[in-house]
């Protein structure tokens, strides 16, 4: 997955509980101690894996020393790739194609 011509995005948190803590931050209660705060990243024999799943089809995106590095990647990865699916259907639009009723 080329991502040269994509802006660096900055990384996409797992879903907050919304309660902050005693240093009023926010918390992710969700995140257990083994996995990442970061949608798309897991942990990989001291590493960071990134990878993301578009259309029935896995991107590996990479392993990386540091995770926010590795979150980096992957919201960039998911910024393509939500474009290019939009680009697909404005193209689609533009020839005179409706695809409203379409799931």
């Amino acid at each position: 997955l080329d991502l040269s011509d994509v802006p660096d995005q900055a990384p996409l948190l797992k879903a907050n509980t919304g309660k902050p803590d005693a240093d009023h931050t926010q918390t992710n209660r969700d995140v257990k101690g083994n996995t990442s705060k970061y949608i798309g990243i897991t942990p990989h024999n001291g590493r960071w894996q990134a990878k993301i799943c578009h259309e029935k089809k896995t991107y590996y995106l990479g392993l990386f020393d540091d995770e926010e590095a590795a979150a980096k990647v992957y919201a960039t990865a998911a910024y393509k790739l939500e474009h290019t699916t939009i680009d697909a259907a404005a193209r689609l639009r533009a020839l005179g194609l409706d695809l409203s009723d379409v799931p």
